[in-house]
């Protein structure tokens, strides 16, 4: 059974059932990659990896444009649940996070759209390369515009999420506050695997624990070290908080004796770097106009001739 959704845009190009066509390429763009990355990070914990697309995510994330109609302009969609385009995907392998699959990856999306939009960076359903997608919503704010609402009407979960351009500032705040990847070297204990997608368990010392996807790992190595004290190798991948999202792990190693130098919950080293700080505007006396044709120093020019000629 197909379950509608909608998205209603208004503004001055948005009038009659009549939209810019970029609008209308932007839009569909960003709705079906914010769909995968949704509800990709709730199956597998990671939005995004290298290589192809899966096949169950794209059968997942699949939706039909139904319609165009005015008020003022109207994008129908419809979609199937989740359960009838996955199959079998997830009944040996649950997903990590909450996943219902009686809705649709519509729902998924525009449920995590609004967590976003909320500003809560603490989230398990965020990471960098959704809440991205999820800014790049401007691209649409900025073809005459101004206020997109998605519309999940189905009855046991219907949602309005309004998308507006000081909205979008919080999302697009949450993206750039959250700390770059950095490289870890970490100790605990292997307390949880699953071999057929890689994910694991860190137990640091402090008790405190770690998910993590053994990216560059051999299943066959993974499972050796299941219940043992490990050296994990690999990048910390962070929320808006600072807080771990996930550590991606390109070697598991057996650890030594003492885990405690090692078993620290790793902390965001740097900031991610906002390039509109780096501008500072120039003016007649400062930046390099305060340089140009000035030598930095008191010597006259004779000393310097008679300085560069010693060294010559």
């Amino acid at each position: 059974m197909m379950h509608p959704f909608s998205i209603r845009l208004e503004g001055p190009r948005a009038l009659q059932a009549r939209l810019p066509g970029e609008a209308l390429r932007d839009l569909l763009d960003l709705v079906l990659e914010g769909c995968r990355k949704a509800v990709r990070l709730r199956a597998e914990g990671r939005s995004s990896a290298p290589g192809a697309l899966p096949s169950w995510l794209a059968a997942a994330t699949d939706f039909e444009v139904v319609g165009l109609r005015a008020g003022s302009a109207v994008v129908d969609l419809e979609a199937a649940p989740l359960a009838d385009l996955t199959k079998d995907r997830f009944r040996q392998n649950p997903p990590i996070f909450d996943l219902d699959l009686s809705r649709t990856s519509l729902s998924i999306f525009a449920e995590t759209f609004e967590q976003a939009l909320r500003g809560e960076a603490d989230s398990d359903f965020q990471d960098p390369g959704l809440l991205k997608t999820f800014a790049d919503f401007s691209r649409i704010l900025s073809t005459g515009i101004h206020r997109i609402a998605l519309e999940d009407t189905a009855p046991e979960h219907p949602r309005r999420v309004e998308i507006q351009a000081d909205r979008l500032a919080t999302v697009e705040s949450l993206w750039r506050k959250t700390p770059p990847t950095q490289s870890v070297r970490l100790a605990g204990r292997l307390d949880s695997l699953r071999q057929s997608d890689r994910h694991f368990t860190l137990v640091l010392t402090s008790g405190e624990t770690l998910r993590g996807l053994a990216v560059g790992v051999e299943p066959r190595d993974l499972a050796r070290s299941f219940g043992e004290n490990v050296i994990v190798e690999g990048v910390a991948v962070f929320r808006p908080s600072g807080a771990v999202l996930r550590i991606d792990a390109e070697a598991v190693e057996p650890a030594p004796a003492n885990l405690d130098i090692w078993s620290r919950m790793p902390v965001p080293l740097f900031g991610q770097l906002d390039r509109r700080t780096l501008y500072q505007p120039q003016g007649p006396r400062s930046g390099i106009h305060a340089i140009i044709g000035r030598w930095p120093g008191e010597e006259t020019d004779a000393e310097v001739f008679e300085l560069l000629e010693q060294i010559s």
